[in-house]
């Protein structure tokens, strides 16, 4: 063949129209349904945008090769509030860069992962401008407007990954014309606005959405989305317009406890504006989660938190006894330096790492709670000379039985991928690249901080206090990496660092599946 699928969106009836459609005999089987029989109804449609969303959980639980945790590998391994620990003291660096096999597997993941969402999300797109369609017109609204959230969204992380990556705006059923050339990173950020602004003005807000579809986009979360990709664009004004239409809307607010925040019985609370959705599953094998595999049915059943940052799978002595997993899996850790930023009587650190003394409840192998201990560094895998453990998202609240699988290596609580904590510091950023410096102190003093027990900042730069209160308020929410990226504080950060890092490198895989019409990220 000439040429084969650089992004990764075909779709099965795609494929097979596009094998078959030159030959006149009907090869379609009787039991097979097509695209334009199956998308009718209202519940047709929010299958298929189901399956867009299915997307979410496979930045982390995407396996394929042996590559899993994509997003984790390339984006929290890097960043400089985290480190692997492992007996061999592997170099965590090694799964950022390019020509190392786990770092090109998940960046192949990644960007695999996005262009699928996208393609999913335009086929309903596509498939909304049907005629004799039996759904009303508000469905068919929603609809298109929770299609291009979901497009946005996708869009969005890929301008976040690479910059200048691929806008993939239509479903592409010419196999010719298959690999889509890179794009202009302000270009690919107006069409990430673009869908945020129309999702915004068609989509439910939650509580129209009502219990029963808890978790889809909602409207104001489209708005957010807009005002945040306006901060990555740096257009200051559009920012803080979109943020002030969301504090304005009473939509979220700021949980009064920050535990209360990332508690498994609490998911998709107050201050959530977009979280993945997990759900149980009686099928406790977490090596099928993503719809890559196999076997397809698994795409949200859980993260694999427990596996990779909690410390119970790797306890001295007899507590725990999880085979070789204590051995060979990566588990990820906080660096000194982030346990050095928390002030005293910060109540943050206490949600987000441990320290010596802590009340510490594990899970064991057989997803049962293991009952009171008291948390020592001495479990950590180099004695806790570099660090301590992750805390956030796990801890005693969260060591109960019906967060975990059968086995302990899953667990059910959803990964708030964006809250208004973080909302609140973008838009303190945008006030203070604006001009207004008093507004910005005033969201990280009255309202960051104050929820942290703690009172006014005294850096006297406001914009290295807002640097700094986010990297507090958001330790190990994968964001990290990202801010020092857009800020261009590299050579600050790293000892190594140079230009070609300000974005990640693209799969070689799939440039070189493109037949070179994808272009390599800059310096890479």
């Amino acid at each position: 063949m000439r040429k084969f699928i650089s992004i990764k969106l075909l779709s099965f009836s795609i494929i097979i129209s596009t094998l078959f459609g030159c030959n006149d005999l009907d090869l379609v089987p009787l039991n097979s349904i097509s695209e334009a029989v199956y998308y009718q109804t209202e519940e047709d449609f929010d299958g298929a945008m189901y399956a867009s969303y299915s997307q979410l959980g496979q930045f982390w639980e995407t396996f394929m090769g042996s590559s899993r945790l994509s997003i984790q590998r390339i984006v929290l391994a890097s960043d400089d509030d985290t480190f692997i620990q492992h007996p061999a003291n592997t170099p965590y660096d090694r799964h950022e860069f390019q020509g190392v096999f786990e770092s090109e597997q998940a960046l192949q993941n990644l960007f695999a992962v996005i262009y699928k969402g996208i393609h999913r999300a335009n086929l309903v797109l596509k498939m909304l401008q049907q005629e004799d369609l039996e759904i009303n017109d508000q469905a068919r609204t929603r609809l298109e407007a929770e299609a291009k959230f979901l497009r946005g969204f996708f869009h969005f992380q890929a301008a976040k990954l690479w910059g200048n990556a691929p806008i993939v705006a239509e479903v592409i059923d010419d196999y010719e014309s298959l690999a889509v050339a890179n794009s202009e990173p302000n270009a690919l950020l107006d069409q990430v606005i673009s869908d945020f602004e129309a999702a915004f003005n068609g989509l439910p807000t939650k509580s129209e959405w009502g219990d029963a579809k808890v978790g889809r986009a909602t409207k104001w979360a489209a708005k957010a989305y807009a005002g945040k990709a306006n901060v990555w664009k740096k257009d200051w004004a559009a920012a803080n317009s979109a943020f002030q239409a969301v504090e304005a809307s009473g939509a979220f607010k700021l949980m009064d406890n920050f535990g209360d925040v990332f508690a498994w019985d609490l998911q998709n609370n107050d201050e959530s504006i977009f979280e993945v959705q997990s759900s149980s599953n009686s099928d406790d094998n977490f090596w099928v989660l993503d719809d890559n595999h196999p076997e397809h049915v698994k795409a949200s059943q859980g993260m694999l938190r427990p596996f990779h940052f909690d410390p119970s799978w790797r306890v001295a002595g007899n507590e725990v006894s999880c085979a070789a997993a204590q051995y060979v899996n990566e588990f990820y850790a906080a660096t000194q330096e982030l346990v050095g930023m928390f002030e005293p009587g910060d109540k943050r650190k206490a949600v987000t790492i441990y320290s010596e003394g802590d009340d510490y409840v594990g899970v064991g192998c057989n997803g049962s709670p293991m009952g009171e201990l008291t948390y020592t560094k001495e479990w950590m895998h180099n004695g806790g000379s570099s660090g301590t453990n992750i805390k956030k998202y796990r801890g005693p609240r969260n060591a109960v039985a019906a967060n975990h699988s059968l086995n302990g290596g899953v667990d059910f609580n959803n990964h708030r991928w964006f809250r208004y904590g973080g909302m609140l510091l973008l838009h303190a950023e945008s006030l203070i690249q604006s001009g207004d410096t008093a507004g910005g102190l005033d969201i990280i003093n009255n309202k960051i901080r104050a929820r942290a027990g703690l009172g006014p900042t005294t850096e006297s730069s406001a914009l290295k206090a807002l640097m700094d209160e986010r990297r507090r308020e958001l330790a190990f929410e994968y964001h990290r990496m990202f801010d020092i990226q857009r800020w261009e504080i590299g050579a600050q950060v790293f000892d190594n660092w140079d230009s070609r890092l300000r974005y990640f490198p693209i799969s070689q895989s799939d440039i070189d599946k493109s037949g070179g019409v994808l272009q390599q990220s800059t310096g890479w």
